[in-house]
């Protein structure tokens, strides 16, 4: 009986691990970037955190986005060669398109942080769909060596939205739990038989 309680807790230990061996990330994702101007947009796709997904802004002014990726956020950094070491943007939006984690996630709401704080960015400016973000830099200025790092609140699920998933802490709970049970019941049997022997 003692073996089949620890075939059981091995068996419960083997499941809660399991499914937490394969972490979402962005990194390796096929991302789309778009920086869209008056009608115009300047677009890069790549995959994450392999190829260079740089956004050029101006050339003449080497003006450029550069971001980068983690398991589930964006770093952008911004430079610029523009003689007053800033850039103004009117009407301008950033996007990030993609962001699937692999077909198996989606946004479910985004935090942005800056690292300077009179960029003029707000937390409205950061719009988000399933699998996009777009920030919004319309009256924005940013300095030469500003970053902003936008942090995803995700969910991964393989069959979309709707599917739940049963945490794996709490299927080791659960099987604790029942291999106590089972344990306490075997003491309690195990008792009421020494009992009926010494009578």
């Amino acid at each position: 009986m003692m073996k089949s309680l620890q075939a059981l807790a091995f068996a419960m230990a083997a499941i809660a691990i399991l499914p937490g061996t394969a972490k979402a990330t962005l990194i390796g994702d096929e991302v789309t970037i778009s920086f869209q101007s008056r009608g115009t947009t300047i677009s890069v796709t790549g995959i994450a955190g392999v190829d260079p997904l740089a956004i050029v802004v101006s050339s003449s002014a080497n003006t450029r986005f550069d971001p980068v990726f983690g398991e589930s956020f964006i770093e952008i950094g911004f430079s610029t060669e523009f003689f007053s070491n800033a850039w103004f943007f009117r009407e301008e939006v950033l996007v990030f398109s993609g962001l699937d984690w692999g077909e198996s996630g989606f946004v479910i709401g985004a935090t942005m942080i800056e690292t300077v704080s009179d960029t003029g960015l707000i937390a409205s400016d950061l719009i988000f769909t399933a699998n996009s973000v777009t920030l919004d830099l319309n009256g924005v200025g940013l300095r030469n060596g500003e970053t902003v790092r936008i942090d995803l609140v995700t969910q991964h699920s393989p069959t979309g939205p709707s599917a739940a998933v049963p945490e794996p802490a709490s299927l080791l709970i659960f099987g604790l739990g029942l291999a106590g049970l089972a344990g306490v019941q075997r003491r309690l049997r195990k008792g009421k038989v020494q009992i009926a022997h010494q009578r």
